[in-house]
């Protein structure tokens, strides 16, 4: 008896290990939903409490967020998804973003993904020009239930690097 008890935590356990706590399935069932709750879990008025657990909930415990920077030499920044949340809340608590997908190239290689989905970063939904354009590049796994971020490589479009044509569309 004391053994099966023993096997059944055991393997609860196992089960549980690595799972995240009030994970909406709806967000991580499919591409088009985690990109979906990608977007929105970070968009918002600057007076808007953003839902940054449901935002975590899309990462793999070791996903990484890299970005344009003069930190480094590459000119690209790395972050933990939960350092990105602790730099967004200031910025989003002063400004209103509200950043939405423009377009969408997806490849798809069994439970692996790469999606390059081009944004418009907006202060207002209703906005008719963007204040900031550019591409994240979403590298994602399938475990078999759910979807997973592991990385977004993402960078703004300035002077310099415009948005070809075949990422509008």
């Amino acid at each position: 008896m004391v053994r099966k008890i023993l096997c059944v935590f055991t393997c609860m356990m196992l089960f549980t290990q690595g799972a995240k706590a009030d994970v909406n399935l709806d967000d991580v069932k499919t591409i088009d939903a985690i990109i979906g709750a990608m977007y929105s879990s970070i968009s918002g008025s600057k007076d808007q409490q953003r839902d940054w657990q449901r935002f975590l909930n899309l990462f793999d415990e070791d996903a990484r967020l890299i970005f344009g920077s003069k930190e480094s030499a590459s000119g690209f920044t790395s972050r933990t998804p939960e350092q990105y949340v602790e730099i967004a809340k200031v910025s989003f608590a002063a400004n209103n973003f509200y950043e939405s997908e423009i377009s969408r190239k997806t490849h798809r290689f069994g439970n692996i993904a790469q999606v390059f989905t081009t944004y418009a970063g907006k202060r207002s939904p209703s906005d008719e020009m963007p204040f900031l354009r550019g591409i994240n590049s979403v590298q994602l796994a399938f475990n078999g239930e759910r979807w997973f971020i592991v990385t977004i490589f993402w960078q703004a479009e300035n002077d310099m690097i415009k948005l070809p044509e075949k990422f509008l569309d």
